[in-house]
């Protein structure tokens, strides 16, 4: 236990360090990102599927959670309904699981999405669906990244190593969430 505390707080200091490079305050105190690239990764075409499908069985609602028999319930959330992006609109949304400790809820883990649907009502080609992970968050580790930022509606930058590793890892845990059967084909 204790050196996994170490590890975090070694953690969150590298990361505090790291997120220096980019981030740089303005004159109102506000943070802006001083190297901002052109390019974004996207989940990939299965990733999509899986979560188009969640977002199918909200069915409208700002929240939905959805239980599994081993596993903690997933929950959904409808986050912002407007961000503006060079790809279209976009809206945003989390993916979390929670669980209790000492009746504390702790995140392990959130992601959060932008999901920009190009589509229209004749096509459903889930070519016109981008997905852009843009923050990871653990509680109980204190692990918190945000790979996208978003001011006022509208993206100014974001970090692109730590957007492809979010990218990696929404693939990933997306994958399993199918396995998992939280959502059924």
């Amino acid at each position: 236990m204790r050196q996994n505390n170490s590890w975090s707080i070694t953690r969150r200091i590298k990361m505090r360090h790291k997120l220096s490079r980019y981030y740089t305050l303005n004159k109102r105190g506000r943070s802006r990102i001083r190297s901002v690239s052109t390019t974004m990764e996207v989940l990939d075409k299965k990733s999509r599927k899986i979560f188009m499908k969640i977002i199918e069985a909200m069915e409208g609602k700002p929240s939905l959670q959805i239980d599994s028999e081993k596993f903690m319930p997933l929950t959904v959330n409808l986050l912002h309904k407007e961000v503006n992006t060079a790809l279209g609109k976009g809206t945003t949304y989390s993916l979390c699981n929670y669980y209790e400790l000492d009746g504390k809820a702790f995140k392990d883990p959130e992601m959060s999405f932008i999901v920009i649907d190009n589509r229209n009502e004749e096509s459903k080609d889930l070519e016109k669906v981008f997905i852009i992970p843009y923050r990871f968050q653990v509680t109980y580790s204190s692990v918190y990244e945000l790979s996208i930022h978003i001011e006022d509606s509208q993206i100014i930058g974001f970090h692109k190593e730590m957007q492809k590793k979010h990218v990696i890892l929404a693939n990933q845990w997306l994958h399993q969430i199918k396995t998992i059967r939280y959502v059924n084909f």
